[in-house]
C-alpha cells in the first residue's frame, strides 16, 4: 500500500514580491519566504549603493540536483542558474534533505529561508557586475554570498552557529578564499567568510570587492589539475 501524503497547493505566480521580473513557484508559505528573502537582499544591496531590478524565477523543489559530471548528479540545498535567471531551493518539507544539517541546524523553514538569501545574493552579484561578472570568480562569489547570508541571518541563529564553530578563525589571507577550502567544508568556509568580512569592515569590504577596489585578485583561479 502506498503511503499517503498531503502537499500544499503549488502554482507559479507572475510579478511576485512586488517586482515585475520575479516569479516564485511554491506554496503560499514558500512564496512569502522567498519575498522576505528578496526584500532583505535588495535592501542590503541598496545600502551598498546598488538598485536591484531582478529578473528571476525562484522555485522550491523536492530536491535540487547539480550535474557535476555527465550523468553524475549531486544533491544540493540550492543553486542559482545564471543563464536561466533561475534559483532552485530544496523545500523545508523535502524528505531528500531530512538528514541535512547545515552548521548543525535542523533542516526546516528557518535554514531554508537563509539558504534562499544566499542564492539571491548570487543573483544580485551577477546583476550588479553584469558583463564584468567574470571579474569575481566562483570562490569570491561564495565568499560574498556566505558573508551576506550571515549578515542577514537572525541574530540568535547566527550567534548559535558562531558559538558552535568557536574554534574557527577568519581567513588569514585572501588566498584562502579558494575552491579547495570551499569544497572541503562549505559550512566552515561560510563561517570563516563571515568572520573575515567582518574583520575587514563588513559591508564596506563587500562593496570594495564588487567595485574592484581591493589589492588582491578576485578572478576565477586557474585549475591546478584536470
Amino acid at each position: 500500500m502506498a503511503a499517503g501524503c498531503v502537499f500544499g497547493f503549488v502554482q507559479p505566480a507572475l510579478a511576485d514580491c512586488g517586482a515585475a521580473g520575479v516569479e516564485v513557484v511554491g506554496t503560499d508559505e514558500e512564496v512569502a519566504v522567498a519575498c522576505d528573502a528578496l526584500d532583505d537582499v535588495r535592501d542590503y544591496f541598496g545600502r551598498l549603493g546598488f538598485t536591484l531590478e531582478p529578473s528571476v524565477e525562484i522555485s522550491f523543489q523536492e530536491e535540487v540536483l547539480l550535474e557535476v559530471d555527465e550523468g553524475d548528479d549531486y544533491r544540493v540545498s540550492g543553486c542559482f542558474i545564471a543563464p536561466l535567471h533561475r534559483i532552485e531551493v530544496t523545500s523545508w518539507t523535502s524528505a531528500s534533505q531530512a538528514e541535512r544539517r547545515p552548521w548543525g541546524v535542523d533542516w526546516g523553514r528557518v535554514i531554508v529561508a537563509s539558504i534562499t538569501r544566499h542564492e539571491l545574493v548570487h543573483m544580485a552579484i551577477s546583476e550588479v557586475l553584469g558583463e564584468q561578472d567574470q571579474r569575481v570568480g566562483v570562490p569570491w562569489h561564495e565568499f560574498i554570498a556566505y558573508a551576506v547570508q550571515f549578515e542577514l541571518m537572525d541574530p540568535t541563529l547566527r550567534g548559535r552557529i558562531l558559538e558552535s564553530y568557536a574554534d574557527l578563525s577568519p581567513f588569514t589571507s585572501p588566498d584562502h578564499v579558494n575552491v579547495f577550502l570551499h569544497g572541503a567544508d562549505p559550512d566552515a568556509f561560510g563561517v570563516r567568510s563571515y568572520l573575515y568580512a567582518q574583520e575587514r569592515g563588513g559591508i564596506d569590504f563587500i562593496r570594495s570587492i564588487l567595485a574592484g577596489d581591493v589589492s588582491f585578485d578576485t578572478r576565477a583561479e586557474l585549475l591546478l589539475c584536470k
